[in-house]
């Protein structure tokens, strides 16, 4: 009984955040006492840690092993990367398990698992297309009734359709949890389990675990509509003649419509750059369909910004270079079809800019919370500034009774009743020209501007933060005007004063900058971070008091790292450790380019190296 008997620190861990314990001791009251449902449902908003809470939420409430269920491959991936000791490592690097040797066995569900892995394993995890009885390898097909004594549901909104509830009732007698941020569907169905604990989006925001939040609709000031007679309407007249969701698909398509969105977007985006330029601030675009992203692509492209598109009829390893590529910063914009809604997980996304109509609030709310992660807050020049996200749509997209749900968090779920999305197709893309209006804008862009909280204006925040840092650097101009410095100098002292941090660049990187070969200067970084990494190595086991040329460390890793030997020396170990969460994060060190290793030395020594030194403390505490 693992999640028993393992020693847990939750309880007053102030690593983990407010809102995971308080859920956490909800979740153990109730399946510790005489629970009269045994499904039950938390709602923890995006961003405010509900992968967390999911990896804490089976200890000392589970009597055996736990399944993982979530609705596709990017929600498995989010799931993967906080749990596996080899990526985010959460337990560990939030204290709630003292030694890695601790970690819970870890499976993800796949065609060729053996059957010994099936019983071995405390925590399995799968997307729900794998629990279909009707797929020939479907884990049901291969467990008995009573293999998990928990069930833990990620993004619960979906729980209610067929699949998923036929896994449930398979699994009798196992303890279910419901997690999700938005408990609301869009065809009225009520998310199943008894709510026995929700935080308010609002409460996380001004707690700053995540974003604060704000909108602004574009409008020109006149728009036509030229029908497919050739006649010319105005937006009232078109109105009378056409359903309001011609009038959206219209405005959605036309790229008079979307230029507006995309340079108010890169408007936003250069401005947050001027004010903090050391934090990566992403555009992301959500667009209706993949020939409409490929059409926004070549917009935002034309406009001079690096964009990326990921779409889900891209092959899977595309899709996995596209991501890797996204989170190493290789664009600005990052336009997607589908593939950024529930589980996608990129803090840097700051500004939504939304090119598509959606009646479903919970389409809606799935988009949003994309941009609700907040960036650490040692990473920013203010919360006011770079926690502090943007929506940006079309006025005529006919979004704005969506915001003001959104807003509300409204607790009577029934209120958002069945709605049919509106779909628009590449089909419709292809042919807009025929069935929809072109859309011609005239006069002023006409703009509205919104804040999430009532108590807070977050819009007013951004602009005090952003004036506050102006009148900082006038007045240090007129400083050192009064000392006769040079105006060169001065702006060059501005620019550091600005900077919270300014990368520092060794001789050897300056070497790798100046080389001209690239086979060359690939082998040079190999070369440079291998011996990085092998000193880091020596350096932590030498502060934590362990022989780097024992093998004391292998019963501790052995399971994290399964193809190890005990012959192995721990030095070797901790370089094994190292070079495989590097590998996982960024790309293979051939492919490695100078950006890639400034990015990776400086997760080595900050991030990584902290995480090290919690393994091998909670190794010597024993």
């Amino acid at each position: 009984m693992y999640f028993m008997n393992t020693t847990v620190y939750i309880e007053g861990n102030d690593k983990l955040r407010l809102p995971q314990v308080e859920a956490y001791l909800k979740i153990s009251s109730y399946f510790n006492s005489q629970y009269p449902n045994r499904e039950a449902l938390v709602v923890l908003p995006t961003g405010a840690g509900k992968s967390g809470l999911i990896s804490i939420a089976p200890y000392g409430v589970s009597m055996g092993r736990v399944l993982i269920i979530t609705p596709n491959k990017v929600t498995r991936r989010s799931i993967s990367k906080t749990m596996d000791a080899l990526d985010d490592n959460f337990l560990v690097n939030t204290n709630v398990i003292f030694d890695i040797a601790d970690s819970p066995v870890l499976l993800p569900y796949e065609n060729d698992v053996l059957e010994s892995e099936l019983y071995s394993a405390d925590i399995i995890y799968t997307n729900v297309q794998k629990l279909n009885q009707n797929y020939e390898n479907s884990l049901i097909n291969r467990v008995k009734p009573d293999h998990f004594d928990m069930i833990i549901i990620d993004e619960a909104h979906h729980a209610p359709a067929n699949t998923w509830q036929n896994a449930i009732n398979y699994f009798t007698e196992a303890k279910v949890l419901h997690v999700t941020g938005t408990p609301y569907r869009g065809d009225g169905v009520i998310v199943p389990g008894e709510r026995i604990h929700s935080t308010p989006l609002s409460e996380v925001m001004e707690q700053r675990y995540v974003k604060w939040l704000r909108n602004k609709t574009l409008n020109s000031e006149e728009i036509f509509f030229r029908m497919e007679n050739g006649e010319v309407l105005d937006i009232e007249a078109a109105k009378t003649l056409k359903e309001d969701e011609w009038i959206r698909k219209s405005v959605a398509l036309s790229d008079e419509c979307s230029l507006e969105i995309i340079k108010e977007s890169i408007k936003h985006l250069n401005d947050l750059n001027s004010i903090s330029p050391d934090v990566p601030h992403k555009i992301m675009a959500a667009a209706c369909s993949i020939k409409h992203a490929e059409r926004l692509y070549e917009l935002y492209s034309q406009q001079g910004v690096e964009a990326i598109l990921i779409h889900s009829n891209m092959p899977n390893d595309e899709q996995e270079s596209r991501f890797k590529a996204i989170e190493l910063h290789k664009c600005k914009v990052v336009i997607n079809v589908g593939m950024m809604g529930e589980g996608y997980d990129h803090k840097y996304l700051t500004i939504a800019a939304l090119f598509r109509p959606y009646k479903s609030l919970n389409q809606f709310a799935q988009i949003i919370g994309r941009v609700l992660r907040a960036i650490p807050e040692d990473e920013v020049r203010s919360h006011e500034i770079d926690n502090n996200a943007l929506v940006l749509y079309h006025e005529e997209l006919g979004l704005e009774k969506l915001w003001a749900y959104f807003k509300e968090e409204v607790e009577n779920v029934g209120k958002y009743n069945r709605v049919r999305e509106i779909n628009v197709s590449d089909e419709d893309f292809e042919r807009k020209e025929s069935i929809f209006g072109q859309v011609i804008v005239k006069g002023e862009l006409v703009e509205s501007v919104d804040s999430f909280s009532s108590k807070i204006d977050f819009n007013k925040a951004f602009e005090n933060a952003k004036q506050a840092i102006q009148e900082e650097l006038d007045e240090k101009r007129k400083q050192l005007e009064g000392m006769g410095w040079e105006k060169e100098d001065i702006e060059e002292a501005l620019e550091k004063i600005q900077r919270k941090r300014t990368r520092i660049k060794s001789h050897e990187i300056n070497q790798l900058y100046n080389e001209k070969r690239p086979l060359e200067r690939r082998k040079m970084i190999r070369r440079l971070l291998n011996e990085k990494i092998q000193l880091l190595a020596v350096e932590v086991l030498q502060d934590s008091g362990i022989e780097a040329k024992d093998n004391s460390l292998y019963s501790s890793f052995k399971t994290t790292i399964p193809f190890i030997k005990q012959s192995y020396k721990n030095d070797g170990i901790l370089v094994i450790y190292i070079n495989t969460k590097l590998k996982r994060k960024f790309s293979s060190r051939d492919e490695m380019e100078i950006d890639d290793l400034y990015a990776a030395e400086s997760y080595l020594f900050g991030q990584l190296k902290e995480e090290v030194e919690l393994i091998l403390n909670g190794i010597t505490a024993k």
